[in-house]
């Protein structure tokens, strides 16, 4: 089966796994083509529906140890978290992905098929895979504790009102107060949120935890780490449509690069939700 991605505005094409992505990185010759296919078709499971269609079509796989990888792609359903747990009971296999990207009036869904969750379930014996993410937040400023209501929203951050606290955390980095990417939340495992104010208070992409670490990436740093991500022959990456907004010109790759909302990274063998996240799995021909 093809693997592709495409623009927000363009015509999801028939037959393909994917999903939108706000802009694709690639050969210079390829960079602002509105859809990018995987250069291989690699044998694999097709699965997708609700999270609880999925769920159950992946109990019912004849041969779970056939799988040697997958790609999840989200379609801004939320509970992102909950579904990753639920996959990691059934299957134990390298994960990455990420979730469709919205269009410019905001659209979201815009997932192959339509649905909550798309998984490939890659079976091909002719290469081995390998997961890897990036944090490319390097300064630890401090942890700071979380008053949360649900798993989304912020109260509070160490004891002040998380829209203040963040306001005046902005200001000593001379970040303008509507910038959303260069400071982030870190939970543990070094997985980011991408928070943002919605109707006065701090809400997030990811879930949260009550204590977390505070990163700082300075603007001049972000396009030489991001690069250094994405220039990796014979994968396919997942980065954050945040993270694009920092850099300050077009990735050029040998790759298919992603920019989606939300990215699935592989954290000590378990895949897991972020944002602002960079993930990639890379394809390896064996001899």
């Amino acid at each position: 089966m093809k693997i592709g991605f495409y623009l927000p505005g363009a015509e999801p094409p028939k037959d393909v796994f994917g999903c939108a992505s706000l802009g694709i990185a690639g050969p210079s010759e390829d960079t602002g083509s509105e859809i990018a296919l995987l250069p291989y078709e690699p044998a694999g499971c097709h699965i997708y529906g609700t999270y609880a269609q999925a769920l159950e079509q992946l109990k019912k796989l004849p041969e779970k140890s056939s799988v040697k990888a997958a790609i999840i792609l989200f379609g801004n359903a939320g509970n992102e978290e909950w579904f990753l747990d639920e996959f990691s009971k059934i299957l134990n296999c390298p994960v990455a992905g990420g979730g469709a990207a919205a269009d410019e009036n905001g659209r979201t869904g815009l997932i192959s098929h339509g649905t909550e969750v798309n998984l490939y379930l890659i079976t091909d014996e002719r290469y081995e895979y390998q997961v890897s993410m990036k944090n490319i937040y390097p300064e630890v400023l401090e942890e700071v504790r979380l008053k949360l209501s649900g798993k989304r929203k912020v109260l509070q951050i160490n004891g002040t009102k998380a829209v203040l606290w963040l306001a005046q955390k902005k200001a000593e980095l001379g970040l303008p107060a509507t910038d959303f990417e260069h400071l982030t939340l870190a939970a543990s495992g070094g997985v980011n949120a991408h928070l943002s104010v919605q109707n006065g208070e701090i809400e997030s992409g990811r879930d949260l935890e009550e204590i977390m670490e505070v990163r700082y990436i300075r603007p001049e740093d972000v396009q030489r780490a991001v690069a250094a991500f994405y220039e990796d022959s014979d994968s396919l990456v997942f980065g954050c449509a945040g993270i694009k907004g920092m850099l300050d010109k077009e990735i050029v790759t040998v790759s298919p690069g992603l920019f989606l909302f939300g990215e699935v990274c592989t954290v000590e063998g378990r895949p897991v939700f972020g944002n602002l996240m960079l993930s990639k799995i890379k394809f390896i021909r064996k001899n």
